[in-house]
């Protein structure tokens, strides 16, 4: 696979060595993915860094067109803008996204994994 752009985001501005850490709250993995649970760096990849473009906590939905998408659909989420990807975020988000700093650290993707699911990769 060719070299991937990847990145991590984070309110910290101070990340000199990053290291594997095992997830905040286990999720239910398919047999055989139990293993995301355990210590891991996690990396997006450029498409799909506007995920990340919120705090941590900021509970979001990120929508962007695929081959399936309707007109119909494409009309009610996008209508006539020509962006992307559209992000939806509670109204009581919004002054905490206006103060908020995020830093991007660009990553090697040398000892990462694609996770073949919305851009993650894991190390």
């Amino acid at each position: 696979m060719s070299p991937q752009r990847l990145f991590h985001f984070s309110d910290d501005p101070f990340i000199d060595e990053f290291v594997p850490r095992a997830v905040r709250v286990p999720a239910t993995r398919p047999e055989g993915n139990e293993w995301l649970n355990e210590p891991l760096v996690w990396a997006i990849d450029e498409w799909h860094q506007p995920l990340y473009l919120f705090p941590r906590e900021c509970p979001r939905i990120l929508l962007w067109p695929g081959n399936q998408t309707s007109n119909a659909d494409l009309q009610q989420y996008f209508g006539t803008s020509e962006a992307r990807m559209i992000a939806y975020v509670e109204a009581r988000w919004e002054a905490r996204l206006a103060t908020a700093t995020l830093h991007r650290y660009e990553l090697t993707s040398e000892t990462f994994e694609s996770l073949h699911d919305a851009g993650m990769w894991v190390s």
